[in-house]
């Protein structure tokens, strides 16, 4: 077997043993050494959902460069995976600080594949929106809006709507997640 093969079996072995046992957190994507051969990017073989276990696992232990390579492996698998979207949104605006253009090319995809996706997604989306209010395009803030209208009919997202209700600033965003409570006040002060 030639020595490409064999260091590319220990990566894999390697890198989904390392992923099963949620210990990957000093991998960095820039680096990886095996045998004194720099592995620079993920296996393009397994399925998407490892990609996205990895990229979830990437994205809470804040590792933008492995979060941002599993999504995009795995929306070139799985170009319908609204959640490989998302991540690439959240981990591209995270490691540069900001939105950017591909941060708000990745969110449009997303919300064009699944325009009302699982409510704990949804929240996803309200609360990033939130962080960077200001700076979303007119489509996305829409979009938002309609999504929090959305959550007002699902009762278990009440202490959600609660907590956006009370602690939003004031406009568009505060005032939509309020109007899905009946009998919950707030004054705004515009």
């Amino acid at each position: 077997m030639p020595l490409s093969h064999v260091l590319l079996t220990l990566f894999l072995i390697c890198a989904a043993a390392l992923s099963a046992r949620g210990a990957y957190g000093h991998f960095r994507l820039q680096t990886l050494t095996i045998e004194g051969v720099e592995i620079t990017s993920l296996p393009q073989d397994q399925a998407p959902q490892w990609y996205a276990r990895l990229g979830r696992k990437a994205a809470k232990d804040s590792n933008w460069p492995l979060t941002l390579a599993a999504a995009q492996v795995e929306t070139r698998i799985d170009s319908d995976a609204y959640g490989a979207w998302q991540r690439l949104a959240y981990g591209e605006a995270q490691q540069a600080g900001t939105l950017t253009r591909e941060s708000l090319k990745a969110l449009l995809t997303a919300y064009e594949i699944a325009p009302f996706p699982p409510p704990t997604d949804i929240v996803w989306r309200v609360e990033f929106a939130a962080q960077y209010w200001a700076a979303m395009p007119d489509i996305i803030q829409e979009k938002t809006l309609s999504q929090i209208d959305v959550l007002g009919r699902i009762r278990e997202t009440w202490p959600t709507r609660v907590r956006w209700c009370e602690t939003f600033p004031d406009g568009a965003l505060a005032q939509a997640a309020c109007e899905t409570l009946p009998d919950h006040n707030r004054v705004f002060t515009e």
